[in-house]
């Protein structure tokens, strides 16, 4: 009886491919993006940097346009009291 021999035959000296997953920049990463391994530290401003970039900004809404045909909202009556309550409380 003979020995049953792998139908598929083995290249030799191929060169590796670029996507190969065996680098192991590639294989960190995903690792990295399944939460497997801890991102690298990065320092302060670099973390502040990719927040910024994650949130949407907005425009500040003019302070006219923040009340409603001319009457002062009840936010703002609530601000005004206060300041005037905190005033009266200073002097």
């Amino acid at each position: 009886m003979t020995a049953k021999t792998n139908s598929t035959a083995r290249v030799k000296n191929t060169p590796p491919l670029t996507n190969d997953f065996t680098s192991k920049e590639q294989r960190e990463a995903a690792l990295r993006a399944c939460g497997l391994i801890a991102a690298p530290k990065k320092d302060l401003s670099e973390v502040e940097q990719d927040l910024d970039l994650r949130y949407a900004k907005t425009a500040p809404v003019p302070r006219d346009q923040t009340t409603q045909g001319g009457q002062q909202s009840a936010a703002e009556k609530i601000m005004q009291e206060w300041k005037a309550k905190n005033q009266a409380g200073r002097q």
